[in-house]
C-alpha cells in the first residue's frame, strides 16, 4: 500500500515529463531509501515495483516476459535503491535478500556497498548546522548549582558563535568548494560505471575505496564526526580539549595538527563515531543530495522510547533485577550493584549516560526541531528526516503509531504537515483482535504518505 501511495506517484510524475525515448533512463534516476531497513523488506517491494515498471517500458507490454523483469529488477537495484540500518547484520542480509531478488543468470552480483550502509541514520550532521551555531547546549551542565566544566564550554561556544558571526573572513566550510567538487565527481563516475562483468565490479569498488580515502571525504568527515561528538563528550575534566567552533574550524584546515589536545580530540571524536554509528547523510550519498534529496523515502522505522529499558538491559546480566516485581525494588538492586559488582553497576552506567547523551542529541542538534519534543519516541524524528530529505516533489511512506497525529509531542510537527500541505493519506489502524500478532492489541499504528514541499495536496485521505 506505501508503494502505491508513495512510491507509485513519484514514478507516473516522472516519466509523464519523459519522451518515449527517455522513460528508462528517468525511471533508473529515481532513487528510494529506506533509513531504517531492517532485513529489506520494503527495499524488495519498492525493486519489485520499480522493475516491473521498467520492464513494460523495454518491452513496450504490460505483460513483459520473465527473464525481462529479472534483468530490469537487477538494473532497478544498480542505479535505485538505497538503505540504511544501525545492525551491521540486518545490513549484510538486506544485501543477500536484494541480491537473491535480482540475480542475473550470466551477471555478477550488483555491488551494493555504495548504497546499503551501516550507520544511526539520526545521529550525525550536515553542512547547514556546521554553517550556523555551534550548539551550546550539547553540553550538560551543573544546573547552576556548583561549577562544572560544562558551564565554562558553554559559554566559550557561546563567545565563539558571536565572533564567527562577526568575522568577515570566509570559514573552513566555505572554502572546501574545490574539495567537494572533486569528491562528489568521484561519486559520479563511480555511480556511472557498468555492472556487466566482474572486473566492472572491482573496478567500482577499487573508486569507491578512492572516495572513501579521498582527502576531502576524509577531512569533512572528521569535522561532522568532531560536530557530533560534542554531545557525546566526556565531562568529568578527562579532556584536554572540546568540540567548539574554533577547534572544529582548527582542524578543518589541518586534520593533522601538531597540537598534542587537538590530537586527543580528532582521536577521541574518531571512536566516538565508530562506536555510536554516527552517519552524515550528505558525506555518505553524494550524488544523491547534489541533486536534491531522494525521490522517496519508504519503511517502518522502530517505535522506540529513548529511555533506559532497565529489564531488557539486565536480563541476560542480572535475573534478579529485570524480574523485580516494581520500579522501586528494581531501582534499589540496582543501587547496591555499586558495591555488589562494581563492573557490572559501571556498565549500567555507561549506558544510561548514552541513552541521555542521545535524547540530548535528537533534542538539541537542530537536526529535529519539530519532532523531538517531551518523551522522545524515534519514530518522530524518522518521519521528520524523512521529510527534510526528500526532494521538493518527493515523497514519504512510513508505519508509524498513530499517536503521530493525535499525541501532544508531535502537535507543532503534524500541524505543520497539514498547513504545509504535505499530507497525502493517513490510513489508522487497531489491533483489538489480534490481526498483527507482533504488536500489542491496545496500539494504534498508521500508514502515513507525504508530500514534497513543491507538490501541495489540497485534500488529504484519512480512514
Amino acid at each position: 500500500e506505501l508503494v502505491q501511495s508513495s512510491l507509485k506517484p513519484v514514478v507516473e510524475d516522472r516519466l509523464e515529463d519523459a519522451t518515449t525515448g527517455q522513460k528508462e533512463d528517468a525511471l533508473l534516476d529515481i532513487s528510494v531509501c529506506d533509513p531504517a531497513s531492517g532485513s529489506g523488506a520494503f527495499l524488495i517491494a519498492a525493486n519489485n515495483f520499480l522493475a516491473q515498471r521498467l520492464a513494460r517500458i523495454r518491452s513496450d507490454s504490460d505483460y513483459p516476459p520473465e527473464e525481462q523483469i529479472r534483468k530490469a529488477s537487477r538494473d532497478v537495484l544498480q542505479h535505485c535503491i538505497y538503505a540504511v540500518d544501525l545492525n551491521p547484520m540486518a545490513v549484510e542480509l538486506a544485501k543477500v535478500s536484494l541480491w537473491i531478488n535480482s540475480a542475473v543468470e550470466d551477471k555478477p552480483l550488483n555491488f551494493l556497498d555504495h548504497h546499503i550502509k551501516c550507520g544511526n541514520s539520526l545521529i550525525g550532521t550536515n553542512s547547514d548546522l556546521l554553517e550556523g551555531e555551534f550548539p551550546a547546549d550539547a553540553y550538560e551542565t551543573s544546573g547552576g548549582r556548583d561549577w562544572h566544566v560544562g558551564n565554562d564550554i558553554r559559554k566559550r561556544v557561546r563567545n565563539e558563535n558571536k565572533e564567527r558571526s562577526k568575522g568577515s573572513s570566509e570559514s573552513s566550510l566555505q572554502q572546501w568548494g574545490a574539495g567537494k567538487e572533486e569528491y562528489v565527481d568521484l561519486a559520479e563516475r563511480l555511480e556511472a560505471i557498468g555492472e556487466e562483468n566482474t572486473s566492472d565490479i572491482k573496478k567500482k569498488r577499487r573508486l569507491y575505496d578512492e572516495l572513501q580515502q579521498s582527502e576531502a571525504f576524509q577531512q569533512e568527515k572528521l569535522a561532522f564526526d568532531v560536530w557530533t561528538a560534542a554531545f557525546y563528550w566526556p565531562m568529568d575534566g578527562s579532556a584536554g580539549e572540546y568540540p567548539t567552533p574554533s577547534t572544529i574550524e582548527k582542524i578543518r584546515r589541518n586534520p593533522n595538527p601538531e597540537n598534542e589536545a587537538l590530537q586527543e580530540l580528532i582521536d577521541r571524536s574518531t571512536e566516538l563515531a565508530e562506536r555510536q554509528r554516527f552517519f552524515h547523510w550528505e558525506l555518505e550519498f553524494p550524488s544523491v543530495y547534489s541533486n536534491g534529496g531522494f525521490d522517496c523515502i519508504l519503511g517502518n522505522p522502530p517505535w522506540d522510547k529513548v529511555e533506559m529499558r532497565e529489564k531488557e538491559f539486565f536480563a541476560t546480566l542480572d535475573a534478579r533485577i529485570s524480574s523485580a516485581e516494581t520500579a522501586a525494588k528494581r531501582e534499589s538492586l540496582i543501587k547496591k550493584l555499586e558495591t555488589e559488582n562494581p563492573e557490572l553497576y559501571k556498565r549500567y552506567q555507561k549506558a544510561l549516560k548514552t541513552v541521555e547523551r542521545k535524547s540530548k542529541f535528537l533534542k538539541e542538534s537542530g537536526r529535529f526541531p519539530l519532532t523531538s519534543y517531551g518523551v522522545l519516541n524515534i519514530y518522530a524524528p524518522f518521519v521528520g528526516f524523512a521529510l527534510d530529505n526528500i526532494k521538493d516533489k518527493g515523497r514519504v511512506g512510513m508505519i508509524v503509531p498513530s499517536t503521530l497525529a493525535t499525541g501532544s509531542n508531535t502537535q507543532k510537527f503534524f500541524r505543520e504537515i497539514i498547513e504545509g500541505e504535505n499530507l497525502v493519506s493517513l490510513y489508522d489502524f487497531e489491533n483489538r483482535n489480534g490481526i498483527f500478532p507482533d504488536i500489542h492489541k491496545s496500539y494504534k499504528f498508521c500508514l502515513l504518505t507525504l508530500s514534497g514541499a513543491k507538490d501541495p495536496v489540497d485534500e488529504f485521505k484519512l480512514s
